[in-house]
C-alpha cells in the first residue's frame, strides 16, 4: 500500500545543477512518484533538460510556463497534483535516494496531515551543516502541541518538541494534497522573500495533526545568488510584506501571545539578514550617514520596531538579543563593526 507522491520541482536558471536534482528524485527507491517538473520560463537549457527527463519517464511531466517566480512556480505544481501526498524538491538542491521511502515509512500508520523530515545544507565555502529540527519520532493533534508546533515555525526554542531550530522551509515535509486542497493552501505571490516561512505557517495553523522524524535525507544547496541572499535596496520593505502578512493572519489566534513571540524572533532574523546582505555589505557604497538614515527608517517600521523594542525575549538565543539591544542605541558603528568583523572572518 505505497501513496502516490507528487513530487513538484519549480526550476529556474539552474542548469549546472538540475541533472543532479533529477536524478536524485527519479533513482528513487520509493516508486509511486508523480514528478510534476514547472520550468518558470528558465532562460538556459533547463526545459530542454526537462524535455529529456520526462520522454524517458512516464512518470514525469513538463510544465513550460512564462516567468512568475518560484511561488507561482510550485502553486501550478499543486494544482497539478493527482498522488495522495506532495513534496517539494527546489530544483538545485538533491535527495538522498531512500528519502521518501525513509519518510514513509517513519510516518507508519500514523493520521497526519504534515509530517516533517530534516535537511543538510550545504555551503561551497563554509562547509555544511545539518539541519535535524526533530531528534525522535513524534506525533501531535491536540491544541496545545500543535499550536507550540506552529511558533517552531517561527522559533524553535517555542516548542519543546526537537532541536531549538525553526521548521520553516518548504522543501522537508509531506503535505497531505486533500489537506492542501481543501483548505486553499497556497504560496503567496506577492511575497518575494520568506514565502515558505508564511507557507508553512499557514499549513502548520490548519493542520488538524502533524507527526515527524529525525531522519536526514534532504540535501540543500545554500546559494550566496538566491533572493533572500542578493543584496536590494528594496529589502526593507519586500521582508516587511512578508511581516506584515504573518502578523495580520496571528490576529485573532487562540494562542496569539505565543505566536507573537516567534514572529518577533524571526523578524530578528530579517533584520540580521538586511544587516549582512543589505546595509553593511561590502557591495554597498552608500555613505555611513545614509545607511544610519536607512537603519533607522527601518527600526520605525510597526513590526520591525515591535521586535526591537519587545520587553519579553524570553525565547531569544543570546545573539538575537545582543542585535535587538544594538538596534536601541543612537549610533550605527557598534553594528558596523560587529558585521564588518563578521564578513571578513567568514573569508578566512
Amino acid at each position: 500500500m505505497n501513496p502516490k507522491l507528487s513530487v513538484v520541482i519549480p526550476i529556474y536558471n539552474v542548469e549546472p545543477y538540475l541533472r543532479q536534482c533529477l536524478d536524485s528524485v527519479v533513482d528513487q527507491t520509493y516508486k509511486n512518484l508523480e514528478i510534476i517538473l514547472v520550468d518558470d520560463g528558465s532562460p538556459d537549457n533547463c526545459g530542454a533538460i526537462c524535455d529529456e527527463y520526462a520522454a524517458r519517464d512516464a512518470r514525469v511531466s513538463v510544465l513550460h510556463k512564462k516567468n512568475g517566480g518560484l511561488s507561482a512556480a510550485r502553486n501550478d505544481g499543486i494544482r497539478r497534483a493527482t498522488g495522495e501526498w506532495i513534496a517539494f524538491v527546489d530544483s538545485d538542491d538533491w535527495c538522498s535516494l531512500d528519502y521518501f521511502e525513509r519518510l514513509f515509512s517513519e510516518m507508519g500508520d500514523m493520521d497526519v496531515d504534515v509530517f516533517c523530515g530534516g535537511g543538510q545544507i550545504h555551503e561551497d565555502e563554509n562547509g555544511s551543516a545539518v539541519t535535524s529540527v526533530f531528534t525522535e519520532r513524534f506525533f501531535c493533534d491536540t491544541e496545545k502541541e500543535l499550536d507550540a508546533l506552529v511558533a517552531k515555525v517561527l522559533c524553535g526554542r517555542c516548542c519543546s518538541i526537537g532541536t531549538n531550530k525553526p521548521t520553516a522551509a518548504a522543501w522537508d515535509k509531506l503535505y497531505r494534497t486533500g489537506f492542501i486542497k481543501d483548505n486553499e493552501l497556497l504560496f503567496d505571490t506577492n511575497c518575494k522573500a520568506w514565502e515558505d516561512i508564511l507557507f508553512c505557517f499557514q499549513v502548520f495553523d490548519k493542520a488538524g495533526s502533524i507527526g515527524g522524524c529525525g531522519f536526514v535525507g534532504y540535501h540543500y544547496r545554500w546559494v550566496g545568488t538566491s533572493i533572500v541572499n542578493r543584496m536590494n535596496p528594496d529589502k526593507p520593505v519586500v521582508s516587511y510584506y512578508f511581516l506584515t502578512k504573518i502578523n495580520e493572519y496571528i490576529e485573532g489566534k487562540r494562542s496569539y501571545e505565543l505566536f507573537k513571540l516567534g514572529v518577533n524572533s524571526y523578524t530578528l532574523v530579517v533584520i540580521n539578514n538586511l544587516m549582512t546582505v543589505d546595509y553593511f555589505h561590502p557591495a554597498n557604497h552608500a555613505s555611513g550617514r545614509e545607511i544610519k538614515a536607512q537603519i533607522m527608517e527601518m527600526r520605525m517600521m510597526p513590526y520591525y520596531h515591535d521586535a526591537i523594542y519587545s520587553r519579553d525575549g524570553r525565547y531569544l538565543s543570546i545573539k538575537k538579543n545582543i542585535l535587538r539591544h544594538m538596534l536601541r542605541l543612537p549610533w550605527i558603528w557598534p553594528l558596523k563593526l560587529i558585521y564588518t568583523l563578521n564578513e571578513k572572518v567568514l573569508k578566512r
